[in-house]
Formats: structure tokens, sequence, C-alpha cells
């Protein structure tokens, strides 16, 4: 099975940085601002832009949007940051973009957003760079175009954007966009990784894991999971979990395998859920609690997680950590079943056939909407 390859998210955070201004004026707000007198930077500010000075404008976007000395009022910072966005203005270009992408003050607009980003992406903004090669990569607000994708997340990388540098070498690893090239994506994760992202430190793991790009070494992929897990990353926290779980690369540890899992489960990872379940279940580093076994299935089954489905059918049908309850088994047999669980089709006929019709009947309502 292909391993999983985690991507950085689309940026969401508003610019704040911006050249310094020129303007006696205006260096009399900006000095106001970084003061906390935020009345006297409005003050300093508005009539410039009023008169179309695009920093003044771009400012008193940010203030209106975060709400500083005035309410906050996301409607006006979009027209304060549209007034500087329309001079060029890259920062205000991003920040509009951002808004048109939310909805946040403005209309949700996807085809504006990216046209607001690509100005700014034009104008060198790498965090614009980054969002436009995301929109490029789903198809959203344009036409879908890896190659294009590819293109935008090179050079937001090339800036070292950390987060472009992660995507750019999962579309090296995975061949989308771009040929294929290990090696590529290798440098690419390293170059992120070294700057602290969780996602390419996990990916980094697995290509030392693999041997992908790299001689295979345990200890260094162990090195880079233990990085991302450690900053919260639920895919690293869940790898570490199943290879002490599993006995892989490390010797076998539940109590190791309890400690990563935990914390995945309670970020929602389905599958770290499950398996954690499975441990409260047989009691291996940590004391079984077969009710906290059937907590954690439910959670993972209520997220379409086909083997915990099938697992908490299993505990109704042992009255488990739960009355037994047959009707409740056969709809979460039924569920895993349709979600092309291997064993579940057969568990399910065979309970089937100890019921009644109307048993059935209530099984298969109950699978419309479980609980």
């Amino acid at each position: 099975m292909k391993r999983s390859i985690a991507y950085a998210t689309m940026g969401g955070v508003l610019a704040i940085g911006l050249a310094g201004p020129a303007a006696a004026d205006f260096n009399d707000g900006y000095e106001a601002y970084h003061r906390g007198d935020y009345t006297a930077a409005i003050g300093a500010w508005r009539p410039l832009a009023q008169i179309g000075d695009a920093n003044a404008a771009y400012w008193l976007g940010l203030i209106y949007d975060r709400g500083q000395g005035v309410p906050t009022d996301r409607v006006q910072a979009a027209d304060w940051y549209r007034g500087a966005a329309e001079q060029g203005h890259s920062r205000a270009q991003f920040n509009l973009a951002h808004m048109y992408m939310k909805g946040d003050g403005i209309e949700q607009d996807p085809v504006k957003a990216a046209d607001w980003y690509l100005r700014a992406a034009r104008q060198g903004d790498a965090f614009a760079q980054f969002n436009l090669g995301h929109l490029y990569q789903n198809g959203i607000g344009v036409a879908r175009d890896d190659a294009v994708a590819a293109e935008w997340y090179r050079r937001a990388a090339e800036q070292g954007l950390a987060g472009a540098q992660t995507n750019l070498g999962v579309l090296y690893d995975s061949g989308v966009g771009v040929s294929q090239d290990d090696a590529e994506a290798l440098g690419w994760y390293q170059r992120a990784a070294d700057q602290g992202d969780p996602s390419a430190q996990y990916n980094l793991g697995a290509m030392y894991a693999n041997g992908e790009g790299v001689p295979r070494d345990d200890d260094k992929a162990l090195e880079w999971y233990l990085a991302a897990a450690e900053q919260g990353y639920a895919p690293a926290q869940y790898r570490l979990g199943t290879m002490y779980a599993d006995g892989d690369r490390v010797p076998q540890n539940h109590i190791q395998a309890v400690r990563w899992f935990k914390p995945a489960a309670e970020n929602g990872l389905p599958e770290a859920q499950n398996y954690l379940g499975l441990l409260y279940e047989e009691g291996k580093g940590v004391a079984e609690n077969d009710a906290e076994a059937v907590r954690l299935f439910a959670n993972a089954a209520q997220q379409g997680n086909a083997q915990s489905q099938y697992n908490l059918g299993a505990m109704y049908f042992k009255g488990e950590g739960v009355p037994k309850d047959d009707v409740r088994a056969l709809m979460w047999f039924m569920i895993a079943a349709e979600l092309g669980h291997n064993d579940a089709a057969a568990v399910r006929d065979k309970l089937a056939a100890s019921l009644t019709p109307d048993q059935i009947a209530q099984a298969k309502k109950l699978a419309v909407n479980p609980q």
C-alpha cells in the first residue's frame, strides 16, 4: 500500500509586514500604532487614505480587521484593503483575497480571491504564491492545474516558505504536476523540516523509514517522527503508536504505544481512536476498560472508520462496555459492510439470520442516522 503523504495547509493568517513608509504624517501614525495609540494612528492615516495613500489605507484595514481601538469591522476593513489593493499594494491584495476566500466582511467569491492572490503573487508575495498554488492544486476559483500549482509552490518555496517547500516536496514525492523524483522530494522536505514544519518532518521520517530517495535509516525515521509528534502532529503520533504497538523498527512497548495513541486520538484521528480502543479492550499498556474502548470506537465510527464500526458492532454483540444489543450490533455491521470491511458482511448475515424481520428493519432504520 502506498504510504500516506501529508500536505501543509493553506495559509490563512492575515499579512502584517510592509516596507517602511516615507511621509512624515504616515510616520506619525505608524509610531502611534506601535505604541498602542490606535486613535492617534487612525487620525493620522484616515486623511491620507482618503486622498489615495495606499499604505495608510492598508494599515486602516488592519486596524478595523483586528479591532484595535475600534470595534472589529470586517466590512470597513475590506473597503480599506480594496482601496490599497487597487493601487497595487501586495499585502492589501493578499488580505482582500483572504477575505474573499472566507466570505469574511465581503461576499465569498473564490474566483475573486484567486484573482487577488494572483496580483499579489506576481509581485513576489510568498504567502500569496503558496495560497495560489493551493487553489490550482484543488481547483478552487480556478481550473485545476497541478503543473501551475507546482510552479507557484516553487516560487514560494524558493523564498523559504516552509509550507510551500512541503507541498512542492509532496508533488515530487507523488509525481503530480512534476516528474516523480524522490531526491527532489527529500530535498524540499528537508528544508521545510529544518524550519520545524511538522508535515515535512513526518514525510521525511517516512522516506527514511522506506528508503525512498535515501538509504533506509530507522533511527532517522524515528527522529523525524518524534520531531513532528512532539509538535502535536496527529499522523506522526499515530505512526509512533503503531510502531511501538507492533514492534515495528522499535522494541514492542504497549505503554509507549498508548502514550502516542492518546494525543492522536484526542486530536480526532479515527485510526488512533480505533487502535487505542483495542488496547483498552485488551488491557495492553493500559488497564482494561471496555467502556473506554466503546467510547473510542464510537468516536471513530462516527467519522466513518469501518474497522471501528465493526469493532463497535462486536462490543454490542458481546455486551462488553455496553448492554448487549443485537439490533445495534447489526446496525454497525451493516454500516461497516457498506464501507467494504472484509469481515463485516459475513458477520452481518450470520447475525441477521438469528433475528426477527422487525429487528432487522429496526437496524436498517437506525443505520440511516447511527448514534
